[in-house]
């Protein structure tokens, strides 16, 4: 019996604290609409009170300057009184009169301050009036216990927990705006197939029309910000390493790719709330498309994905077709259309020759582009037309879709390791003469148009493996032809190098 009616009590107890805190908190707002007075200056005057614009906590407070001919200069400050910090609220002399200030913690500008019901910008301090010390020392700590107070009391929006629910909430949360004689039409909508995809539009009325196209999960948890700008505040969202992922169409029409944009508004609780959900909905999504990396544990995973995502491209600026065979001798054909002669560029490459963690997303004339790298080798083969290119370090394979190729880097890296450990040397490594034998079969002969090289490599003593001759003969207008002999055990081994 005891327990239970401990319990009640308990439960009591908690029920009646929200209404306490109110209750303290209207009794603080009252206190300080109790000192604020009319302040006479010279022969003129301040006149100021506290209306509650959104009680408990949104509060105005207006201030009328009359001066001597009666002309009057208003002044009004719209501020949520649980963002005041104690600690900056003070008073100091000022000529005729005490000037009074409060301040906003970390001097965030989150008042909204109008003069002569013109908005004006954003602040962080609101200034007030007393005759004397003794009413400045009231109003003070009249000001600081209403600051306490509406901490206290204060929560801000309950958010869900659960990423669709998180993104439903965002969905009804970002509103249109009217911000001074402008009005902005402002929504968030998500993907059907794939809800990580979000789509932000930003219209300002006869003046602008943007949209930007987003992943969630590129957004960068700390490039999250909400500040002021002038007369609105702006949350600005960017992407990862600013990486240049989001699609942004100006006025119907494709723009450069961009790292960042930004929703407004001048409603600080309802803004500082979207900061929440969107700070609660990224580690969310990031997880998300984690757990959506394809699997890459074989070849034939690799192949699937990699195959996938390389695909034609038909855009304003580009227009080609592309394929690739991902096998550990890879061969990458993209033909580019659109003009009076297609041109048909063949790479080839092997894929053990890509370092670890080199491939990476990059972006070029609005497209996502797969930059696939050798290192400081030129490794890769390149033919135009079937003519024989220089050789090239650098492979791109193009995308109009960001997820297309999200999953590629991963996929190249792991390929390339894969083929390191398949990997065997053909060089036959029982005998000198078996490898010197295979050494003779590799000797090039290549062909341009003009000339013709030929390559050999043999022995010059009988029954030797130590003692090599290489021939290099160059056959054109004229034949010219050279010869290097060499003994291998003056070769040193560490210098031996290729390019």
């Amino acid at each position: 019996m005891f327990l239970r009616t401990l319990l009640f009590l308990s439960l009591s107890i908690l029920a009646f604290l929200p209404s306490y805190a109110q209750g303290n908190l209207a009794a603080a707002t009252q206190a300080v609409a109790n000192q604020l007075s009319i302040v006479k200056i010279g022969a003129g005057q301040y006149t100021q009170k506290l209306e509650a614009t959104r009680a408990p906590h949104r509060l105005t407070f207006l201030v009328t300057q009359t001066d001597a001919k009666g002309k009057a200069h208003d002044e009004s400050y719209h501020l949520n009184v649980a963002d005041l910090d104690p600690a900056q609220i003070s008073f100091k002399p000022s000529k005729d009169v005490i000037v009074v200030t409060a301040g906003i913690r970390l001097n965030r500008k989150f008042i909204r301050y109008a003069e002569n019901g013109q908005p004006g910008n954003f602040i962080e301090k609101l200034t007030l009036y007393a005759e004397s010390p003794d009413a400045a020392t009231a109003m003070v700590d009249a000001l600081r216990k209403l600051a306490l107070a509406a901490e206290k009391s204060y929560h801000p929006a309950s958010l869900p927990d659960g990423y669709e629910d998180i993104a439903v909430w965002l969905k009804n949360a970002v509103v249109n705006e009217v911000i001074g004689l402008n009005s902005y039409e402002q929504s968030i909508s998500y993907n059907g197939r794939n809800p990580l995809l979000a789509t932000f539009k930003q219209n300002k009325a006869g003046k602008s029309d943007d949209q930007f196209g987003f992943n969630v999960a590129d957004i960068s948890l700390n490039d999250v910000k909400l500040t002021a700008k002038g007369d609105h505040l702006e949350l600005s969202l960017t992407t990862l390493n600013r990486d240049k992922f989001i699609r942004y169409i100006r006025a119907g029409k494709p723009a450069d790719l961009t790292s960042e944009f930004a929703l407004i508004s001048t409603d600080v609780d309802r803004i500082r709330d979207i900061e929440a959900a969107f700070r609660k909905l990224i580690p969310l999504a990031q997880k998300r498309l984690e757990a959506q990396t394809p699997s890459l544990k074989s070849m034939a995973d690799i192949q699937k994905v990699v195959i996938a995502g390389t695909r034609s491209v038909v855009s304003d600026r580009e227009s080609f077709n592309q394929q690739i065979v991902p096998e550990c001798s890879c061969m990458y054909t993209r033909i580019q259309a659109g003009r009076q002669t297609p041109i048909e560029e063949i790479s080839r490459f092997s894929l053990d020759d890509i370092p670890e963690n080199s491939t990476k997303i990059d972006i070029s004339n609005g497209l996502f582009v797969l930059k696939v790298n050798t290192g400081k080798q030129r490794l890769i083969s390149v033919s135009k037309n079937l003519v024989r290119q220089n050789y090239s370090a650098d492979l791109e394979i193009f995308s109009e879709d960001l997820e297309a190729v999200r999953f590629l880097p991963q996929a190249f890296t792991k390929a390339a390791q894969l083929c390191r450990q398949a990997r065997k040397s053909p060089v036959p490594t029982n005998t000198a003469a078996a490898t010197l034998s295979w050494l003779t079969t590799q000797m090039p002969s290549l062909r341009s148009e003009t000339e013709e090289l030929k390559t050999t490599l043999e022995t010059f003593e009988p029954n030797s493996t130590c003692h090599l001759r290489l021939t290099e003969r160059i056959i054109g207008k004229k034949t010219v032809e050279t010869q290097y002999d060499m003994s291998l055990k003056f070769l040193n081994v560490g210098g031996l190098r290729w390019q």
